[in-house]
């Protein structure tokens, strides 16, 4: 779905579960809402790789709230769903709240957090959705490959005997044009690159 900030289409449909998700927003302290929001919208904004709902779990415990990460995390997801829908349709704070309302899931203090850190973040938020949309204009991945080699020799050493990992990759243009990128990195490299990899699938997971 486009980001449309003028359009005033409301939030009818919440997935499953997100009320139950929500009813246990509802014990948390004050503060603890707000700072779960900031940190999804810090997420959602690209500015945060994941949310570490097992540092949530154990501040809501020493509350007095019976928590556990997966349920921090099902928090975490509800209201990244919350929040990127409203960008989407740049609901404003009143709309925002009504929608909450309608839904019958909030409490007074969570609907108050939620719709004070909607006030404070949502012109950001629109514009980094809007940014990355626009990013993900400039092409496709289509085909990855990998390989592992080992150098022998270069013009500066007979005896090299240097691993290294070859890397293709196949990008497809929005005109449908496809290009063929190639290139070498050291296993070092690779394993850094890996682990960006799997960060991505930590945050997608949460998402």
């Amino acid at each position: 779905m486009g980001i449309n900030p003028t359009s005033r289409v409301p939030l009818l449909t919440f997935p499953a579960g997100w009320h139950s998700c929500i009813d246990h927003l509802n014990h948390y302290p004050d503060t603890l809402v707000a700072e779960v929001c900031h940190e999804v919208i810090a997420l959602l904004q690209y500015s945060k790789g994941k949310i570490d709902a097992e540092h949530f779990a154990q501040k809501l415990q020493s509350s007095g709230v019976e928590s556990s990460s997966a349920s921090v995390c099902g928090t975490i997801n509800a209201l990244s769903f919350l929040f990127r829908s409203a960008a989407q349709h740049g609901l404003s704070e009143d709309e925002l709240k009504t929608q909450l309302q309608s839904a019958g899931s909030c409490s007074e203090i969570t609907l108050s957090a939620i719709t004070k850190v909607w006030t404070d973040q949502r012109s950001p938020l629109i514009a980094a959705l809007v940014n990355n949309q626009k990013a993900l204009d400039i092409g496709k991945l289509v085909d990855f490959k990998w390989k592992l080699g080992l150098a022998m020799s270069s013009s500066s050493s007979r005896s090299l005997n240097s691993p290294f990992v070859a890397v293709s990759l196949k990008v497809a243009s929005t005109s449908g044009e496809v290009i063929s990128y190639s290139f070498e990195m050291t296993v070092p490299e690779f394993k850094s690159f890996s682990s960006h990899i799997k960060d991505i699938v930590s945050v997608m997971d949460t998402v």
